[in-house]
């Protein structure tokens, strides 16, 4: 079963690029009741997140499941998370992680989890797909290019800034 879990700012093309992309058989959308309510008059949207999700979840033929927390909760975003991850078998199911939308913090977890997830499996895929109304439409798969990157190059760059030590 191909399976999307992503994340819902305040507009929520990036999700709706990501399911005509991917088109899975369902979707988790980790959010905040604010954020499935909220109406992006200002890029045109007409309708809460919440439906305009349904509505394009419906026409690729995917399930939606909207997985509510505290998006600045570190806590209750780890929450949410594990209980998608309850829910599905990353050995058998295709998991494609979509980081580009939410709130950092949810953007931040989702990234880790696609890292850690596709080291474990293959059947991983890390999506950065943000689409700006009438502007730049990307939907990439990064899996390849973060894990060569994280957290080996990170820590390399962090140990590098503990071997200079603080400024005098």
């Amino acid at each position: 079963m191909k399976v999307l879990i992503q994340g819902l700012g305040e507009i929520p093309a990036t999700i709706e690029l990501a399911l005509k992309r991917e088109k899975p058989k369902v979707t988790y959308v980790i959010c905040s009741d604010y954020q499935l309510n909220y109406i992006a008059r200002a890029r045109k949207y007409s309708k809460p997140n919440k439906q305009v999700i349904t509505e394009a979840a419906r026409k690729v033929g995917a399930k939606v499941i909207f997985q509510r927390c505290n998006v600045f909760d570190p806590a209750s975003i780890n929450e949410a998370l594990r209980e998608v991850l309850e829910r599905i078998d990353p050995y058998k199911d295709e998991v494609i992680i979509n980081y580009a939308g939410g709130s950092a913090p949810v953007r931040l977890f989702l990234g880790v989890l696609g890292v850690e997830l596709a080291r474990i499996t293959t059947k991983t895929k890390i999506l950065y797909a943000i689409h700006y109304p009438k502007g730049m439409k990307i939907a990439e798969n990064q899996t390849e290019k973060l894990q060569e990157f994280l957290p080996g190059d990170l820590n390399l760059l962090l140990g590098f800034m503990k071997k200079r030590g603080p400024s005098a």
